[in-house]
């Protein structure tokens, strides 16, 4: 199922355990634009993508990758999570 970038955006912004509020600071954008974003109203700037896929933890192959599955998920003894995903073919 191909999922729109918003889903996507949304969708990886959950996994990685993020409010939207933070995914928007974060950014250096207003939670209504990260609100935009999710629901296909607007799109981040092109050159902010490398800075969203970092905070989403992911790739930018991933990031635009039509779906996506969780290969790994870890949590380190300092409460961090490491995900690792690959795109799905």
């Amino acid at each position: 199922m191909d999922l729109s970038f918003g889903t996507r955006i949304r969708e990886l912004r959950i996994i990685a355990g993020i409010s939207q509020r933070k995914m928007a600071a974060l950014m250096g954008v207003s939670p209504q634009a990260a609100c935009k974003w999710e629901k296909d109203a607007s799109c981040p700037d092109i050159m902010s993508l490398p800075r969203l896929a970092t905070i989403l933890n992911i790739t930018l192959d991933e990031l635009f990758a039509p779906e996506f599955e969780q290969i790994d998920r870890q949590q380190d003894g300092y409460g961090s999570k490491a995900v690792w995903w690959k795109a799905a073919r």
